[in-house]
């Protein structure tokens, strides 16, 4: 008797061989289908503790700042509040530190090793703390807050450089216009200095003028690490893009974030999408200016925040496809020419919307646009008036079916392909077809 696991076994088997699955479009002198890569996200592996030492008063301003001491940590307490110009003001810890690592070279080249800390300040029950980074001068690096009453908070990977001092300020949080209320239960401070991974961001870099600089088109790394976090980058394109040439990106998921990434080449952006909390991210085909020196990066943070786990952005640029789209193109002034009797392939990320102008079929002449199903992707077509006002529409069909917008009037044509907010065509792409008609066969088929 055949056991039933092997029965199991002979049915996958036969189910996997009978799947009908769409080919990923080929590339110019492409010797076949990529290799795909499923890794598991990565896990927090917990730190040893450090010893804690006792807070020394007074630690209230830069000057008398404590110093922390290599491998040990501070167990500190706020006081209750003390009344200033007859307005309660309440206690701040100021500690300080020294930097190591190697020191950056004076030209401070692109691509140096470098140290960042991680700063984690434990709860007290019922208060809410702030912790602040700042540099030698005092100036505000980065501030931890908001994790509310009884929480506490981290600062994941702050950039350092060698021999330079840095300042961490612990608080309580007014609330109401009240003093920040006395901890009775101490605090606990510590700080891990530790080289940063190769490609990581350098924080703070939450502005374009604060882009962390790349070597090179390839793997970047970070945290979302507080609430709206941004994170830019600076790619460089050595010698400028080959003609034709697009720019590939996969975001890894972060549990609790919903991130977003965005495409710029100077003011103009290329490309931008935005996936749902812990979602993947994937954008493709990102069109790149002929003679671009080099791309923005911008990570953001729309939803939540992860001190725990690194995010993850593979960047690579990919040859000339064949019949594909080029992006951008969702605008009607960035549209791509779609000559009649032709077909074009394209991919949609979360949010994404391609737009063609139809070409070759002037007043009089009728055309239907065909556009083929992707599996588990629900796709809409649609027309556009010359004012982006809707025409016609096809978005009966359902997951993994096509549309079709038949005996549409020549002229001045748009056509508009989209899917579901969350919907991706990453690895597989859609296929849009125009071709010629004689006559309208149902002249009011399509109208919205």
């Amino acid at each position: 008797m055949i056991r039933a696991s092997a029965l199991l076994a002979l049915a996958l088997l036969f189910a996997g061989g009978c799947e009908h699955r769409r080919e990923p479009l080929r590339r110019a002198a492409d010797a076949g289908p990529a290799v795909v890569v499923v890794e598991t996200r990565p896990t927090k592996v917990a730190a040893p503790p450090e010893p804690l030492i006792d807070e020394r008063e007074p630690d209230d301003d830069l000057a008398s700042a404590q110093p922390l001491e290599a491998g040990k940590g501070i167990r500190g307490t706020l006081s209750a509040p003390k009344t200033v110009r007859g307005k309660p003001v309440g206690d701040v810890d100021f500690y300080s530190f020294i930097a190591g690592g190697v020191p950056a070279l004076p030209d401070g080249g692109v691509g140096l090793a470098f140290d960042e800390a991680r700063v984690e300040l434990g709860p007290i029950p019922g208060v809410d703390l702030s912790l602040e980074a700042l540099d030698g001068d005092g100036k505000r690096l980065w501030l931890a807050s908001g994790a509310g009453a009884g929480q506490g908070e981290v600062i994941p990977n702050l950039a350092l450089e060698a021999g330079h001092t840095y300042y961490l300020k612990v608080r309580a949080v007014p609330s109401k216009g009240a003093a920040a209320p006395a901890g009775v239960a101490p605090y606990s401070l510590v700080m891990r200095e530790a080289p940063a991974p190769p490609g990581d961001e350098r924080e703070p870099n939450d502005r374009a003028e604060e882009a962390t600089p790349l070597p090179a088109v390839g793997d970047a790394s970070g945290f979302f690490g507080r609430r709206r976090d941004e994170d830019w980058f600076s790619v460089p394109l050595a010698g400028g893009p080959g003609a034709g040439a697009t720019l590939r990106l996969e975001l890894s998921p972060t549990d609790g974030v919903a991130p977003q990434i965005a495409v710029r080449s100077g003011t103009t952006l290329l490309a931008q999408a935005r996936a749902s909390r812990g979602g993947e991210l994937e954008l493709r085909n990102v069109g790149l200016p002929p003679g671009a020196s080099g791309v923005l990066i911008q990570l953001k943070a729309m939803e939540g925040q992860n001190t725990d786990v690194r995010w993850t952005l593979r960047m690579s640029l990919d040859p000339p496809l064949d019949g594909a789209e080029r992006e951008p193109n969702d605008t009607a002034q960035a549209a791509n020419p779609l000559p009649l009797g032709s077909s074009v392939s394209g991919f949609l990320w979360p949010g994404d919307v391609d737009l063609y102008r139809v070409t070759g079929c002037a007043a009089g002449c009728f055309f239907t646009a065909t556009l083929d199903g992707v599996p588990h992707v629900a796709l809409k077509l649609e027309r556009l008036g010359p004012g982006g006002e809707l025409e016609a529409r096809a978005d009966g069909g359902g997951v993994g079916k096509g549309e079709t917008l038949a005996s549409q009037p020549g002229g001045e044509v748009l056509l508009r392909v989209k899917a579901r907010p969350r919907d991706t065509a990453f690895e597989a792409p859609y296929k849009l077809t125009v071709t010629a008609q004689t006559a309208p066969d149902h002249p009011d088929l399509g109208r919205p």
